[in-house]
């Protein structure tokens, strides 16, 4: 937002060094602060964690269903809307496939009336205020709507959990490799994204194959250690 940039730059001399997440980061850092050194450290997470045993039966989640799931602040630049508009078309041909959408934020309430209005309120699965890392094991795949992203923890999160990402970025991603890891959209459409995951949901083989190089691009590349 303007008022974080307008501040960024003015006690940009004042640090002793600056530091991005993501070489996308660190080129819009590059063009508000032009006369100093960005240093990239990407993100990295704990790559063997202690798994949670919470169920889908304990959620109300159906059994056999396909769980797409998502996880983020719910502002608008995280475009939960887009994912919505993809679970809405692929309801009209699938019963079986869900959406579990973790986090808090001021549109929430909108995310709700959007989902009553494209009548897929009761295929959307929405945990408010809890730890996102206990319920990835829960998951058929991960979604990442945006494609303002640095690097995602919560992306890093569902990878460490063995889950085929789906990203959207035009240029080539920081973390998902397409159809090594995940899978990479152009474009930020709901038909795009609603045609990546029935891919998935049709070829579960791929998806286990991307899951599982998922889980060693965290450890080789993206843990704590590394």
């Amino acid at each position: 937002g303007i008022v974080r940039r307008f501040f960024d730059r003015i006690t940009s001399r004042l640090s002793a060094g600056i530091v991005a997440v993501s070489p996308g980061v660190a080129a819009s850092v590059r063009q508000l602060i032009t006369r100093r050194t960005v240093t990239v450290i990407p993100n990295g997470i704990n790559a063997s964690p202690s798994w949670s045993s919470i169920t889908r039966k304990e959620i109300g989640l159906p059994e056999h269903a396909f769980v797409i799931g998502a996880v983020g602040r719910l502002v608008s630049i995280k475009r939960f809307d887009l994912l919505f508009d993809a679970i809405a078309l692929l309801a009209k041909e699938h019963d079986d496939i869900v959406l579990c959408l973790i986090g808090i934020g001021p549109e929430y309430a909108a995310l709700q009336a959007q989902a009553q209005e494209l009548q897929i309120i009761n295929r959307v699965y929405f945990l408010i205020d809890v730890v996102a890392a206990d319920y990835y094991h829960i998951f058929d795949c991960f979604v990442l709507p945006s494609p303002r992203e640095g690097i995602s923890m919560a992306l890093l999160e569902a990878l460490r959990a063995q889950l085929p990402g789906i990203v959207i970025s035009a240029a080539s991603h920081p973390v998902i490799k397409h159809e090594y890891n995940g899978l990479v959209l152009p474009t930020a459409d709901p038909l795009s994204v609603a045609r990546a995951i029935i891919r998935l949901y049709r070829n579960r083989s791929l998806a286990k194959k991307l899951g599982i190089h998922g889980r060693q691009t965290i450890e080789q590349s993206f843990s704590e250690k590394k």
